[in-house]
């Protein structure tokens, strides 16, 4: 099933830490409202989440609003909802510099992999 959150299992002692869940994409917010749940179950002081690519669809506003994520931390790769800014836990860093900069080389026959070196 699509929206079938997944089963969440903690590795590591968290209690008293401030976690950091870091993944390529937040689709419905299911997983990570889960996730921070647990986290936060097994003693942490908060959890912040960092993703790539924020679908954020669905009930995503609703899980986020229910999780126990402190922030969420998103790129600028696809539009936020404003539903979901209105959250207050959501900030946005660009990476408009870095495309566009992709976007220089590869028209200049330039490395691509130069950039992260």
């Amino acid at each position: 099933k699509a929206n079938e959150v997944k089963t969440v299992q903690v590795i590591g002692n968290v209690e008293g830490k401030d976690v950091i869940i870091i993944d390529d994409l937040i689709d419905t917010g299911g997983t990570i409202s889960k996730a921070s749940q647990v986290i936060m179950e097994k003693g942490a002081n908060s959890v912040r989440a960092l993703i790539t690519h924020p679908v954020l669809s669905g009930n995503a506003e609703e899980n986020l609003e229910d999780s126990a994520l402190n922030e969420l931390v998103v790129t600028d790769s696809i539009p936020v909802p404003p539903a979901i800014m209105d959250t207050g836990r959501v900030r946005i860093i660009t990476i408009a510099e870095l495309l566009g900069e992709a976007v220089r080389r590869v028209s200049n026959e330039e490395s691509i992999s130069a950039m992260f070196r």
